[in-house]
């Protein structure tokens, strides 16, 4: 840490910032990768109930190009370092930095609300799978009062589109210790009135009926959760009062003891439509489920002591839904044909070693990769992680 920054954070009372390294590595296309990375974290206390959380880092990556391709296990736990399509690296950084939380919160009995940058996760990976993305938070409100938990917000999304903004409500019901039931519904928009959806309370679905402008793209989302069972079912531009085309996705998730089998179906054209301006991404990165939609995908994890299997099947490109084009002069619902199916078998081995701490291996099958015909690959690699954490002062 430099003299400087010392200085500063010698200023506040309390402040207790921690300084660690952490290196990840696995095979990415087929070449070694790995991140060194210092952490600064701290939070200071301003008042009673009201405190300030950074958490910054600097890194420095090794790899021979970025990811033109957003291939799901080129790097599973993919970190958006970069926003920039690049050619191969002639020459490197030092280092880059940057940061993903920075804000204010305040906390009162049963309210909580935030402002600035932070991250963020939803019950359902189909609507928010928060890969951590830092999203920058105009507010962030959740109250909790059992069994009701009530949770919204309005952040700006650093895209290559401007002004466009993510506006979210999530209502959780816990009807009982082994039931509850989730209401969420959600927008991506670009107008530049950003104060459309900014009314915490009101319902998003009647602003966007009763209103024609901008691109939008707004979604429903309804889940169950008994017991071990989980059920989503993501209704994308749902539309109740006139006839009209729903995109849907659907999410099942099953635990018992160590065992958790998860099942995902997402049709085409789930996520984004008419217009890039609305799809639920930021830089074309997924804000919703990380492999993006027209995929059918099977997961069966088991962790035993310090072990972690993973089984993955994925099957993208299957393209069977039937899409009503208002305006078309098309029959109503006619069938999409099928396109070239990329179906991909993978298997996880890890074991931790110690506190953020993980080794193993990992293989992987295509076939028609990147949904093109006939072309096969494998991947055999060794996965690593290692974290350092110490509190400096």
């Amino acid at each position: 840490m430099s003299l400087i920054a010392y200085l500063i954070f010698t200023l506040f009372n309390g402040l207790t910032p921690s300084f660690g390294l952490y290196s990840e590595g696995m095979l990415y296309k087929q070449n070694p990768f790995w991140v060194i990375e210092g952490k600064i974290m701290f939070r200071y206390d301003l008042m009673p109930h009201l405190w300030i959380s950074f958490d910054g880092s600097v890194y420095r990556t090794f790899e021979k190009d970025t990811l033109s391709y957003r291939d799901p296990f080129s790097r599973p736990m993919y970190y958006p370092y970069s926003f920039d399509r690049q050619p191969v690296i002639t020459h490197y950084r030092l280092f880059d930095v940057k940061w993903t939380r920075g804000y204010i919160a305040y906390k009162h009995k049963h309210l909580v609300v935030k402002f600035g940058r932070d991250t963020l996760t939803w019950p359902s990976m189909l609507f928010i799978h928060g890969n951590g993305y830092p999203f920058d938070f105009l507010y962030h409100i959740r109250f909790e009062k059992s069994p009701l938990v009530f949770s919204v917000f309005n952040a700006g999304l650093n895209d290559t589109f401007e002004l466009k903004r993510l506006a979210a409500q999530l209502v959780r019901l816990n009807v009982s210790k082994d039931f509850t039931i989730y209401l969420s519904e959600g927008v991506v928009y670009t107008r530049e009135n950003i104060l459309k959806y900014i009314n915490p309370v009101a319902l998003y679905y009647v602003l966007q009926r009763w209103s024609n402008a901008g691109p939008e793209n707004l979604m429903g989302l309804l889940g169950i959760r008994y017991k071990g069972i989980r059920f989503f079912f993501l209704n994308d531009d749902f539309i109740i009062d006139r006839g009209g085309t729903s995109k849907y996705g659907t999410e099942l998730d099953v635990k018992y003891r160590s065992l958790n089998l998860s099942f995902i179906r997402i049709p085409r054209y789930t996520y984004t439509h008419y217009t890039d301006t609305n799809n639920w991404a930021i830089n074309n990165i997924p804000i919703g489920y990380p492999y993006g939609p027209d995929v059918m995908d099977f997961y069966l994890n088991a962790k035993i002591k310090r072990w972690k299997v993973k089984l993955s099947y994925l099957n993208h490109g299957e393209g069977v839904m039937k899409e009503h084009w208002l305006h078309s002069n098309m029959p109503k619902n006619p069938p999409v044909p099928s396109g070239i199916v990329e179906h991909i078998l993978g298997i996880d081995i890890k074991r931790e070693i110690g506190k953020q701490k993980e080794t193993g291996i990992f293989f992987y099958r295509f076939n028609n990769y990147k949904n093109i015909k006939n072309v096969k690959q494998t991947r055999i690699g060794v996965y690593f992680k290692v974290l350092f954490e110490k509190t400096i002062f």
